[in-house]
């Protein structure tokens, strides 16, 4: 197997990723939500709510570590694959249920604006998944 090189570009995504990620899993814990977890919130109501925002906000930070701490000490198993698993399909429903159920299409350039900084968001998930 081939040896990955170092790329700054992989260190750029991948470090905002994860802090990204990271800080969206303590705000979900401290009760607020990024927005993989309000959309969570949209879809859920009550007890089932607050699990899944739980639920949600661990796996982002723990994401969010393992993306980091990979840059530093190497790979870390299939476990990390399973948690951009996750955080891939919420953020694809998010975009969803966001951008396109309840999408403020009034404001178009603010739609597109929002919209694609998901995409980007979209985009290092799966630049980073494995």
């Amino acid at each position: 197997m081939a040896k990955k090189s170092f790329s700054v570009e992989k260190l750029i995504i991948q470090l905002s990723l994860g802090l990204l990620l990271a800080v969206g899993g303590i705000w979900g814990l401290q009760g607020g939500g990024d927005f993989g977890i309000n959309s969570l919130k949209s879809v859920f109501s009550g007890s089932a709510e607050n699990i899944a925002v739980i639920v949600f906000s661990i796996i982002e930070l723990l994401a969010g570590i393992y993306l980091v701490l990979e840059l530093f000490i190497g790979s870390l198993g299939k476990f990390k694959s399973i948690l951009m698993l996750i955080i891939m399909i919420v953020w694809i429903v998010a975009i969803v249920l966001s951008d396109f159920i309840d999408g403020n299409f009034h404001n178009f350039m603010k739609w597109l604006w929002n919209f694609a900084g998901h995409l980007v968001v979209l985009g290092s998930i799966l630049f980073c998944k494995n």
